[in-house]
């Protein structure tokens, strides 16, 4: 394999594989340590605007997440999807004809061409016996050209897929952070509070919004005079079974502690 196009194969190799292992550590990582807290508050909330406010921070987690894979399949996408350059167009572009010049010189083209002007020459040769109709000599030409055209293709796909390769390393420790902090954002919102391993009989004060909450989802009107009991969760986001005036909507409620003090009864 010549040596430009095992280097364009070796960059795009090695994009496949890491744009192949962060969406998959990501999605296993996230899975582990965030997907039951997920599950849980969609399957407790009363609505999206309850899941939102319970999972604040395992939303904002998982967008993060996303946003990382995102920066990086997108990135990659750009060094996969390369195409060869006219060579007229490689002249004519003001980035890339010092630069393949520079390669003329040299070498690049050895042993067909082992400069520039000899290169150039064989091109102005092609288009006179084209000018001219002659077959003969346009075929001649041709089949000498050929094989530098191929290393002129494979140079320009190089060229190119190296300088996006490089963007591409930026994006993807861009994205590896992203997915680190999305991490560290949700397990940092997850419950740290003891396990409630047994039901205990609990004291519940609440103001105004937390008495709006407990009516909306439960349908309990008077928390003075509701049971309460944590049967599960943690403490510091305990799920409590209450009973009580209009308890009817259902039996279980989690409260925002932020409206709530929930405390072992004494």
């Amino acid at each position: 394999m010549p040596v430009y196009a095992e280097a364009a194969a070796g960059y795009r190799d090695t994009t496949k594989w890491l744009t192949a292992l962060l969406p998959v550590a990501a999605l296993t990582a996230t899975a582990v340590t965030l997907g039951p807290a997920l599950v849980e508050s969609a399957t407790e909330a009363t609505g999206v605007t309850d899941f939102l406010s319970e999972s604040a921070g395992v939303v904002v987690a998982t967008m993060l997440g996303l946003m990382g894979v995102v920066c990086v399949v997108v990135s990659a996408s750009m060094v996969l999807s390369v195409e060869p350059t006219d060579i007229g167009a490689l002249y004519a572009d003001k980035r890339s004809g010092p630069e393949l010049v520079k390669a003329l010189g040299a070498g690049a083209l050895a042993p067909h061409y082992l400069d520039q002007p000899s290169f150039d020459a064989a091109l102005t040769a092609l288009s006179a016996a084209q000018a001219a109709n002659d077959e003969a000599a346009t075929k001649s030409h041709l089949e000498r050209l050929a094989p530098a055209t191929e290393i002129l293709n494979q140079w320009a796909v190089f060229r190119v897929m190296r300088r996006r390769f490089r963007w591409f390393l930026g994006w993807f420790v861009l994205g590896s952070s992203l997915v680190v902090a999305a991490l560290l954002v949700g397990a940092a919102s997850l419950p740290q509070g003891s396990a409630i391993d047994s039901p205990v009989l609990v004291e519940v004060q609440v103001d105004k919004q937390g008495a709006l909450g407990l009516d909306r989802a439960t349908g309990c009107t008077d928390p003075g005079t509701t049971t309460f009991v944590a049967v599960s969760g943690t403490w510091d986001r305990p799920e409590l079974a209450v009973s009580g005036p209009g308890c009817v909507t259902a039996n279980r409620w989690r409260p925002d502690l932020d409206h709530v003090l929930v405390a072992p009864a004494s």
